[in-house]
């Protein structure tokens, strides 16, 4: 082919638009890309300046870009053509001289798109990607037929990949109509209504479950037409909302339930008071009207002071049976009082190690009774806690009366209290012996009403951990050995931050990730995967720290490690010092599992790798989140 044979194929079969003009800047050819980029016809554009189609305000500019190329030299600008639809297009010119022998007849002008193909989408991708870790929000637009055809942030509301529903209607994505709130045709009604649309919805996750969303509608335009051409829905996740007000709503109702029950229990006092004083009369008067005895205690009891008749025996010296049953209602009627007392904490900074010594003292007689001597572990440099005096004691006293009550009718008694800094706050931990409660029921004994000796209510437990709730903090139970039980209370050293800091990160379901879930309960390994299948994530399953070993040194490295810590085959501790030793990088995109009574050597063990911690029971949303982050930050 001929060289200008070849010059004339490549000017109109070009991608880019090419004005050809004169030296007094009007065009002489236009290829067709230029033609489709003026949205003109070329017979229309021959002959015409190229500043007639250039917005008023770019005019100057496009003149000063074309007098330096007709004076030999190369120019680029940005400006604006003004289509046929009427609608500005910003574009970037570039114009090369043209000329022959030296001498410079025009120039050639290249419309290039801006911004270039590129960056727009570079940006494009960035806009997208904020608008996906925007939290609880999503966007779609659909088309006349009410099919999705675009759609962003669905990963965290929907779970699902924002991909997999374009093409399908919007019904499909909307749950049941409820009273009072809206459908899909609510939000299509607005291409006929023309008309913005606003309200509640129920959507479908790809886990079927449905959640809650606030719904706002309006009508997608064609920029070129500006016929209604669908519907832009923007919608916000309210399930957090929704729970935040139940829980608001549970929480009214407990404090009018706690304030009933302030009142019966003055009430129920009072009455006891006058049937002691009814039962002691009754006993007295039996006592000294008996032969032999006289009448002689009267109105001022015992000692003339007015302190009461004294505590009636039985023949054996121990008290009468009526009283031990009146004890045992006060204490039931007092543990009542600090659950409805204890919902307005009044918390300062408070010495640990005082309160617990103090404590001790308390019970110094029964534990001399009892021969027995404890242990107190103080580590030096010990933080304040954040707490409510009050609340505090009854706890510790809590703690105390029930390690003394499991260790009577024992021979070998034991009692050790032991306190521990943490980063966040510091946990005291009280071991007994003499304990029958087996690893299986170790959470039972904190539920109301729940005792394994007679004569006791069983609200003790329950009473000391919602109260240690009320100061932010945490009660939970060990069996560290055979006969023994560790109840253990953490406590935070300052206010907790109740705002959520949210970290944006980008999507990092751009492309499936793979994810070994090891755990031993096969429940536990069935829910995840199924979760994390459904939102994009390609999973590997192993059941105890040895077969994820395994599967490590025989397969293909995965990009995240969710692992549990108490496994029987093979624990998360001996698993990671394992995986730091074969493949320490792995260990920087793992995430470790644990329950409360794990909590505290998992904070340590997170702590030490950098791995993110995530307790039981845990939200999936949370943890997709916490995956997120990993993914991003390798």
């Amino acid at each position: 082919m001929h060289e200008p044979a070849r010059q004339n194929l490549l000017f109109h079969e070009s991608p880019v638009g090419i004005l050809v003009v004169d030296r007094t800047g009007h065009i002489r050819n236009v290829n067709p890309a230029g033609c489709a980029d003026l949205a003109r016809p070329l017979d229309r554009l021959l002959g015409s300046s190229v500043l007639d189609w250039v917005l008023a305000g770019d005019r100057e500019r496009c003149e000063e870009g074309l007098r330096l190329a007709l004076e030999g030299r190369t120019a680029s600008w940005t400006a604006r053509i003004v289509k046929g639809d009427g609608l500005p297009r910003l574009k970037e010119f570039r114009a090369v001289p043209l000329g022959k022998g030296g001498g410079v007849e025009g120039a050639v002008v290249f419309l290039q798109p801006y911004p270039p193909p590129d960056a727009e989408r570079a940006e494009n991708l960035q806009l997208q990607s904020l608008l996906e870790n925007l939290p609880g929000h999503f966007v779609l637009v659909t088309d006349r037929g009410g099919r999705i055809r675009r759609a962003s942030g669905l990963v965290r509301t929907h779970y699902r990949d924002s991909g997999s529903v374009l093409g399908l209607h919007l019904s499909e994505i909307v749950g049941k109509v409820r009273e009072g709130e809206g459908s899909a045709d609510d939000v299509l009604g607005v291409m006929v209504s023309g008309k913005p649309w606003s309200g509640v919805q129920w959507h479908r996750r790809a886990d079927g479950g449905s959640f809650p969303v606030e719904i706002f509608a309006s009508p997608h335009l064609d920029p070129r037409t500006g016929q209604v051409v669908g519907v832009l829905v923007a919608g916000r996740d309210l399930s957090s909302e929704r729970r935040w007000k139940d829980r608001a709503e549970q929480l009214e109702a407990l404090a009018q339930l706690g304030a009933f029950t302030g009142r019966v229990v003055t009430e129920l006092a009072g009455r006891l008071d006058r049937l002691e004083g009814a039962l002691r009369g009754t006993a007295a008067g039996e006592k000294d009207t008996a032969p032999g005895k006289g009448t002689g205690v009267g109105e001022a009891g015992r000692d003339g002071q007015g302190h009461g008749p004294p505590a009636q025996e039985d023949r054996g010296g121990n008290p009468a049976p009526w009283e031990s049953e009146l004890q045992g209602l006060r204490k039931l009627l007092a543990s009542l009082a600090d659950l409805g007392q204890g919902r307005h904490p009044r918390r300062t900074l408070l010495s640990l190690p005082e309160r617990v010594h103090e404590a001790v003292r308390r019970f110094s007689s029964r534990m001399e009774a009892l021969g027995l001597q404890p242990t107190v572990e103080v580590p030096p440099n010990l933080p304040p806690v954040f707490a409510d005096a009050r609340s505090l004691d009854r706890i510790l006293e809590i703690l105390l009366e029930n390690a003394l009550d499991a260790l009577e009718g024992t021979p070998d008694r034991y009692l050790a209290l032991s306190l521990t800094p943490l980063k966040e706050g510091v946990t005291l931990r009280v071991t007994n012996s003499g304990s029958t409660v087996q690893t299986d029921g170790v959470e039972e004994i904190f539920d109301p009403f729940y005792t394994t000796r007679g004569g006791k209510a069983g609200l003790g437990l329950a009473v000391a951990r919602a109260l240690a709730r009320l100061q932010e903090g945490r009660m939970w139970a060990e069996i560290p050995g055979k006969g023994l039980l560790t109840l253990a209370l953490e406590l935070p050293k300052e206010a907790r931050d109740r705002g959520k800091v949210f970290h944006p990160a980008a999507l990092s379901l751009c492309r499936p990730r793979t994810v070994l879930v090891v755990d031993d309960d096969e429940a536990i390994r069935r829910s995840l995967r199924s979760f994390l299948e459904k939102v994009g994530y390609q999973v590997r399953e192993a059941w105890s720290g040895r077969s994820a070993l395994a599967q490590l040194t025989s397969a293909r490295l995965p990009e995240i490690v969710l692992t549990d810590l108490r496994m029987a085959d093979g624990s998360g501790y001996w698993f990671l010092d394992e995986m730091a030793k074969a493949f320490p990088k792995l260990v920087r995109r793992t995430v470790l599992i644990t329950g409360d009574a794990e909590y505290e050597r998992a904070s340590e063990l997170a702590a030490r790798t950098g791995c993110p911690l995530v307790r039981k029971p845990f939200e999936l949303p949370h943890l997709l989140e916490v995956l997120d982050q990993v993914a991003v930050r390798n």
